[in-house]
């Protein structure tokens, strides 16, 4: 996190419907959310609190495929990993693989400090 990374109310009430989301989110979820609950806070205000959160490495944004829009998620200690239905945009919530891979990486000197799992396909809804 950077020195001069402070945080507001505004980006707290972002942050912590992000943090409670049972998957990735985009800019108007997030904005949908806050507008339930009665919170002023204006789009480009959470476009903007998004790219903070981001550069302080507390979410992190993710394209879905067939989706113009930009997914967000927090980077928690506890990660998730998803199936992606490219058709609806369902997220079938997948155990992490890394365990897998770790011991194959360690053993050919490569060190892992982060990862991304995420698999497109179709639902069985949509196929």
């Amino acid at each position: 996190m950077t020195d001069k990374f402070k945080m507001t109310k505004k980006r707290r009430l972002v942050y912590e419907v992000l943090e409670n989301a049972i998957r990735p989110l985009t800019a108007s979820e997030i904005f949908d959310c806050l507008k339930e609950d009665e919170n002023e806070v204006w789009l480009s205000t959470i476009y903007r609190t998004l790219q903070v959160l981001e550069k302080a490495d507390l979410i992190s944004k993710t394209i879905i495929p067939g989706s113009e829009k930009a997914h967000y998620l927090t980077t928690e200690e506890k990660h998730k990993h998803y199936g992606i239905c490219l058709n609806c945009h369902k997220l079938i919530d997948l155990e992490c693989p890394i365990d897998r891979y770790k011991k194959i990486l360690d053993g050919k000197g490569f060190t892992i400090v982060d990862h991304r799992f995420m698999i497109y396909g179709y639902c069985k809804e949509c196929s």
